[in-house]
This record gives C-alpha cells, sequence and structure tokens, in this order.
C-alpha cells in the first residue's frame, strides 16, 4: 500500500476552524467543503484497513457530492469548494491503480487532462506511474506538465554564492525581477511616472559595473524600490546578511522630526550610556537625516511615505555590517552630548519582548498586545484568556507593531468579538493574456479573487466596547485585520495611520543566493476603495511626542482606556 502513503489531504483548511450551518435541505460552502473532505478521509481509512473497493466507492459518492449542481454553483463563492473535485479525481486515479485497473484510471485521468489540472501528485505515485507507463495520453500528459513547471518555476537562475557574481548572472537576476513585475506586478498605477522599461535598461550597466555580490545586490535594492511597494524587495543572500542586516539591540522612531530612541533590550546598552528618549544626531559623522537620505532611503521598498519613514529611521538606521561599529553622537534629555561606538553584535544579555501579552488595567480593561500573526499563537493565546474578559469592562487590542503573517489569524480573534461574517478585503491578481496584446488591446485586465469572507453562527463571546490601536508599523495582516475590523463597525481604531501594504508577493530565487518578492494580489475594501498605498486611517489620531517617550507616557492607550470607559458607562 505504499501508493496510498501519498494520499495527503490539502493544506487549504482555511474554514474548518468556523463553525457553519447545515439542515437536510440546506447546506453552506463551507459545509459542502467539509462534507467533502470527510468523505475523502473515510476513503483513506478504508484503504489502511485494506478495503480497497469500499475506498473507491467512497471517492466516487464524494465527486458525485461535489459535482452536484447546487454544489458547483457555490464554487465561486469558495474556491476550496471547487479543488476538491480535482483532488479526488487523483485520489480515484491512485485507488484505481492500486487495484490495477487501467481503464478506470484512464478515464479519470482524461478529465484531468481535460481541464488542464495538475497531474504532479499522480506523476510521483509509483503504482500510477507503474500502471499507465505505457499509456501515451499519461506520457504525455506528464512531459507537458512538466515542461510548463520548468517555465514557471521560481527558482531556475538560482546559483551558488561567489564573492562577485559573473555578469551573465548579474543580468539575468536583474531581468527576472524586471520580467515578474512587468507581468504580475498590481501596483503601477500608483507609480504613474515609473517608467519600468527604461529603469532596467538604465540599470543593466549599473549591476555591470558593481564589483562585489555585496554592491549588486544593493543595486538590485535600489531597482526594485522605485516600485514603491512594500511587499516588493530583496534579500540578500545568507553569506552577505551579517553585513548588511546586523544591528545592535536598540530602536529608534523619527518623533517630532528628531530621531528618538524608544526600545532597549540589552543592559549593556544603557551602561554604556544609551537611554530611552535620547536624540539621535549624527552617524559615521553625518547629520542623522543626511545619513538617513543617503544611505537608507533609496533602498527602502515602501509602499508609503509614513512606512517609508518606519523602515528607515526604525528598522534599517543602524544595520549593516557586524564587523564595524556603529559610530554615534547622542543629545541626552539634559542638552548634553555623548559620542559612542556601539557593536552591531556580540550581546549575551539581549532580551526582546513577547510576541503577545494579556493584562488587566487598574481601569478594569482588557488590554491585548500581539506583535505578530506568523503562526497561530496569536490567537490561541486570546482564545485563552476569554475567560478572564468576562468581568471587564472593555476590552483593548494593540496591533501598533504587529508587522503582520497570516490573515486567517487576526480574523480568528475577530471572531470572538462578533456574531456578524468577518469580512476582510476584497482582492484581484492581473489576468495576462498574451493574445489580447496581438489584437492591440494594451489594456490591464483583472481576475476577480473575491472578497475574503469568514463565517461565525455561534454567538458572540465578547460584547462589551472593543478599541484597537494601531499606527505605521502596523503592517500587512495587521492591516487585514485592521480592515475587517473597521468594517465590521465593532469599534474604533486609535492611534496613527497604518503602514499601508498588504498581498501576496510572488518570491522567487535570484543568482548568488538570494531572493526577491513582487506583490502580485491587489487588496482593497470591499466598497473598490484602495487602502493599500494609502494606510487605514485611525477613527481618533493620537501621537506620542518626545516628552511623552522620555515621561515613559502611552498616551495612545491612554485615549483608548478613556474611549472605552465612556462605552462602558453609556451601556450601564
Amino acid at each position: 500500500m505504499k501508493a496510498f502513503a501519498k494520499l495527503i489531504l490539502p493544506c487549504f483548511f482555511l474554514f474548518s476552524n468556523f463553525l457553519y450551518a447545515e439542515t437536510n435541505n440546506n447546506i453552506s460552502s463551507e459545509g459542502a467543503y467539509d462534507k467533502a473532505q470527510a468523505m475523502r478521509s473515510s476513503a483513506y481509512k478504508f484503504i489502511d484497513a485494506n478495503k480497497i473497493q469500499k475506498s473507491e466507492e467512497t471517492l466516487e459518492a464524494a465527486l458525485n457530492f461535489v459535482r452536484q449542481p447546487d454544489i458547483v454553483a457555490m464554487y465561486q463563492e469558495n474556491q476550496y469548494l471547487a479543488g476538491r473535485q480535482w483532488d479526488i479525481l487523483r485520489d480515484l486515479i491512485i485507488v484505481n491503480a492500486l487495484q490495477q485497473d487501467k481503464p478506470n484510471a484512464l478515464s479519470y485521468l482524461r478529465q484531468l487532462t481535460k481541464a488542464k489540472k495538475s497531474l504532479a501528485r499522480i506523476a510521483k505515485d509509483e503504482d500510477v506511474a507503474a500502471l499507465l507507463a505505457e499509456e501515451t495520453l499519461f506520457v504525455n500528459a506528464v512531459k507537458a506538465e512538466k515542461a510548463w513547471a520548468r517555465i514557471q518555476a521560481n527558482d531556475g537562475l538560482s546559483s551558488p554564492y561567489t564573492e562577485n557574481l559573473s555578469d551573465a548572472e548579474k543580468i539575468a537576476g536583474l531581468s527576472t525581477i524586471w520580467s515578474e513585475a512587468k507581468h504580475g506586478f498590481v501596483y503601477f498605477d500608483q507609480v504613474p511616472s515609473l517608467d519600468w522599461d527604461k529603469l532596467y535598461q538604465n540599470t543593466i550597466p549599473k549591476v555591470l559595473n558593481t564589483q562585489s555580490t555585496l554592491a549588486y545586490y544593493r543595486e538590485l535594492e535600489r531597482f526594485i524600490a522605485q516600485l514603491k511597494d512594500s511587499h516588493s524587495d530583496i534579500s540578500y543572500p545568507k553569506a552577505l546578511r551579517s553585513k548588511a542586516y546586523s544591528r545592535p539591540p536598540f530602536r529608534t522612531r523619527l518623533i517630532e522630526d528628531k530621531v528618538i530612541v524608544t526600545d532597549i533590550y540589552s543592559k549593556s546598552l544603557g551602561e554604556l550610556g544609551i537611554a530611552i528618549g535620547d536624540e539621535l544626531l549624527e552617524i559615521e559623522g553625518q547629520a542623522v537625516h543626511q545619513y538617513a537620505t543617503e544611505h537608507k532611503k533609496p533602498f527602502n521598498s515602501s509602499s508609503t511615505l509614513q512606512d517609508l519613514e518606519v523602515r528607515t529611521y526604525r528598522y534599517t538606521l543602524l544595520s549593516g555590517d557586524s564587523e564595524k561599529n556603529l559610530n554615534i553622537k547622542l543629545k541626552k534629555a539634559d542638552g548634553s552630548h555623548k559620542n559612542l561606538s556601539v557593536p552591531r553584535e556580540g550581546y549575551s544579555d539581549t532580551r526582546y519582548p513577547e510576541a503577545n501579552e494579556f493584562t488587566l488595567l487598574e481601569s478594569g480593561i482588557a488590554y491585548f498586545r500581539t506583535n505578530s500573526f506568523a503562526s497561530n499563537k496569536a490567537a490561541e493565546h486570546f482564545k485563552n484568556i476569554l475567560p478572564q474578559l468576562k468581568n471587564a469592562k472593555g476590552l483593548i487590542i494593540d496591533v501598533r507593531q504587529n508587522g503582520g503573517g497570516s490573515s486567517t489569524v487576526g480574523f480568528r480573534i475577530l471572531q470572538y468579538l462578533t456574531d456578524k461574517a468577518v469580512s476582510g478585503s476584497y482582492s484581484y491578481s492581473r489576468l495576462n493574456q498574451p493574445v489580447r496584446k496581438a489584437w492591440g488591446d494594451n489594456r490591464t485586465h483583472w481576475k476577480d479573487l473575491g472578497g475574503n469572507d469568514l463565517y461565525r453562527t455561534a454567538k458572540k463571546q465578547f460584547d462589551k466596547p472593543v478599541m484597537v490601536l494601531a499606527g505605521p508599523q502596523s503592517f500587512s495582516a495587521a492591516e487585514d485585520f485592521l480592515v475587517a475590523f473597521k468594517q465590521l463597525q465593532r469599534g474604533l481604531i486609535i492611534g496613527e495611520t497604518s503602514a499601508g501594504s498588504s498581498g501576496q508577493p510572488l518570491v522567487f530565487e535570484l543568482p548568488g543566493g538570494g531572493s526577491a518578492r513582487v506583490c502580485v494580489k491587489r487588496d482593497q475594501y470591499s466598497n473598490g476603495d484602495d487602502w493599500v498605498g494609502v494606510g487605514i486611517a485611525p477613527d481618533i489620531v493620537v501621537k506620542e511626542s518626545v516628552e511623552d517617550v522620555r515621561a515613559g507616557v502611552d498616551v495612545v492607550l491612554d485615549a483608548a482606556e478613556e474611549k472605552v470607559l465612556e462605552g462602558f458607562r453609556a451601556r450601564n
């Protein structure tokens, strides 16, 4: 039964954690998806029990189910349900291969090839390959798929790291970025003055003139940054990351046009003389703004001015070669100046805050901070604190430093705050049809990917006032959370405008061991308005001052606390 070990359930369980309503005569698209998957799971168990014929019967029933007209009508709203029929066909081919039933296996194979669906999983199956090895339909279909897979692959131009790549590799890497963006990037209308082809042509001699792979990747950064999109950027090869990304364990922010130390993650830096509230005046002998403008801004991919500010003055300002100290000049709170040479690495006492934090404030308001949606830990953490919310006057959710991850994590948090549909962004991708260009049609055509809607029919578990804290570090999936929260009209967003960037980046490898990303999915509010390239504006604007930082006062949290108390008093 070695073949059956390859019958793996797909990873599309986006809806499986959400409740759905089903009656004898009515089933939701999520319910239909779960039913189809349950039938597939039953079929797999029959294989394990060596009941191959029973497995085939179960899969045939599953195929008939997903092809019923009322189920097919749901495909447009649920792409995951639509994909189940093709997975079931692949299952049936493998099951028939186990039974040496060539006619049936070929019958199901014809359906897959006619619909131009992937054969990758069955092509790798030993039993299928042995049964159909002499069949022209199978052999030709597999050859064709491999040919298209090779041209679609994202690693075709990868090569090992060397200190200075060849000219051919340098041109190939630049050309790959140009080509992937030209055919897939979804925000060219937000950079209307950019002539992408001319920029590419002008950049060729620049990359050829570089004398090292480090300098080459620097030019690639400068090139892709002209797209002005935070999800379109360059990642350096592993061998160069310590030379490009190393930074000491403290962070700065631009506040009132001053670069202020806001976070320190090592006691060693305090002993060295760095304190929260210090103003950074110079780096490497240059005025800090001049240094930022010359050495950081041109290489930062950013969708908005507020995101560029964060990337310049918080994320990259202190970064550089781990073997070179950072030479800075500080202005202390008392007005005195201090020159320091700060190592970028080598700290044994670094302590960074936990990604998720919950506390009950003295006012009786629950406070939940989450800095990442990179895993489901944030949603699990929130679920675990639900019992503690019972007696709270209200809730504040802080995503001011949440850099994103998976959008579904934020949606899972929201499901506990409402009994309505959780509706995220509406999405599109470019529909490339070269034949239209042949007909003289140079317009961009779009594929409607639909809305990101998740449903919950259970009674909401927390119905007291809710406020969300956001700012320019709220990014990507954290912004998807803000969009959904805003569209729910569940409460207010307080703070500053978010980064203004989300979407699905296409990741591809580059010569020398690095990689690049190009954003290929366009996200909008459900009403069609853009928020990418703009940011999500708060309902109440609150900005901290330099004095707030030095005094340790969180004015954004204080404002949210007052609004929750107002809502609580109005309810009672």
